[in-house]
């Protein structure tokens, strides 16, 4: 489904916010990374812990984390940045052709800078070089 955005970013600024949406998304993934095995962990503590009133250091520590991890997540997405595989870092930037239409100019951190775009409804199989619109 089509929808317009509020936000469009040319090609430079989606390529210059590169830098700084690849140390978000680091993050995120090493924060992952650490709240995963401690969700585990505390699990089986959650019922006992609500019922009486029990936080601990365990809980503590996930509440922290999850926290940054939601703050890392808000900059990115305050960013105008359109997450679509957060697993993968897979982003669009929505962006507006010259003849106007609109598009999202998709990347993921194994591309050196965006080089790719798609329709509104094609998503990314049906990604296109950037060079096709020249």
């Amino acid at each position: 489904m089509s929808q317009v955005r509020s936000r469009h970013f040319s090609l430079a600024e989606a390529n210059a916010l590169l830098p700084e949406l690849r140390a978000w998304l680091s993050e995120l993934w090493r924060l992952d990374r650490l709240l995963t095995p401690l969700a585990s962990e505390l699990r089986p503590h959650l019922k006992r812990a609500a019922s009486h009133n029990i936080g601990g250091p365990l809980l503590e520590v996930w509440l922290t984390l999850s926290l940054r991890w939601h703050h890392v997540l808000n900059q990115i997405l305050c960013s105008g940045v359109l997450i679509k595989d957060l697993s993968r870092g897979l982003v669009d930037f929505p962006h507006r052709l010259p003849d106007g239409r609109e598009v999202l100019l998709c990347w993921e951190p194994s591309e050196p800078e965006i080089a790719y775009y798609h329709g509104l409804d094609d998503g990314f199989a049906g990604r296109q070089a950037l060079d096709d619109l020249a």
